[in-house]
């Protein structure tokens, strides 16, 4: 089967050897994108876990000091540019928001998709019109009836991503390399006359 993929002139050491290197790096190949994509399942875990732990900070900050003491502590707090908070009445009006540049150009939603009752949280996925770029955005119904928005952008995670996954490639890169090298001596002595 394999014998056809290769040229007759070759020597069944050489297709050996390059079927070999093949399955090598096709297993590299493999390895690397299967670690990508645990990778991206662990930031976006992560993601959520953030989400759900500032909404819950937040909601107990504006319940004890209100939309105004709420915003002094998530501006003083000198969070990153890639969060975002909003305070909307039932009807949908914006009670406070703080939204730096990085996470404008999102929709947010003037209602959650379902009805919340107080206390209960939901998360969203944003994408953004003009970058490929998501914003994940949690909503929790407040005490007094308003709903509390937190959301944060995938900006950082997807550098972070991106940033491993060249590393994976180069070290999976190496490795193939040290490992190809026995595979070559070895057809080098076999085909040795």
């Amino acid at each position: 089967m394999f014998s056809k993929l290769f040229p007759e002139r070759l020597s069944s050491t050489w297709r050996l050897a390059i079927l070999q290197g093949l399955l090598l790096m096709g297993s590299v190949a493999v390895c690397v994108l299967m670690s990508g994509h645990a990778l991206r399942g662990d930031l976006n875990s992560i993601a959520r876990s953030v989400v759900l732990d500032d909404l819950g900070e937040y909601a107990l900050l504006y319940n004890r000091r209100g939309a105004s003491g709420l915003a002094q502590i998530f501006t003083a707090g000198k969070h990153e540019e890639d969060q975002a908070l909003r305070i909307t009445t039932p009807e949908g009006g914006v009670v406070m928001e703080e939204i730096p540049a990085a996470v404008a150009g999102y929709q947010w939603p003037s209602h959650p998709p379902h009805p919340l009752r107080s206390g209960s949280t939901v998360l969203l996925m944003l994408d953004h019109p003009a970058r490929n770029e998501k914003a994940l955005l949690g909503c929790k119904a407040l005490h007094d009836g308003n709903l509390l928005w937190f959301g944060r952008t995938d900006a950082e995670d997807r550098a972070y991503e991106e940033n491993i996954r060249e590393r994976l490639w180069l070290a999976g890169l190496a490795s193939a390399g040290f490992m190809l090298l026995p595979l070559w001596w070895f057809t080098r002595q076999v085909l040795r006359p």
